[in-house]
């Protein structure tokens, strides 16, 4: 996997074999930890550079992450900070 930026977000697999992270653009990617091909991508529009969390409620997955990294290191625009959660189907 290429991408522009650093991914610096923390890197989180889960049971059923997917893979998320982030990079400093803002785009919040899914993969199959198998094979490594890109299943899914969402741009967030500010940058991750924080952990992944993969959680559970009522029989259903969830996937956590935090954007909006202030970087010392890499000039990108942050905005207010905020948690953004996506139901898995």
């Amino acid at each position: 996997m290429r991408t522009p930026t650093p991914l610096i977000s923390g890197v989180t697999a889960t049971g059923g074999g997917l893979v998320f992270c982030g990079d400093l653009n803002g785009d919040f990617s899914g993969y199959d930890g198998r094979t490594g091909k890109e299943l899914w991508k969402d741009h967030i529009g500010q940058p991750i550079g924080a952990g992944v969390v993969s959680y559970e409620v009522g029989g259903r997955q969830y996937i956590a992450v935090a954007a909006g990294l202030e970087s010392l290191n890499w000039q990108v625009t942050a905005g207010t900070a905020r948690i953004v959660i996506y139901r898995l189907p």
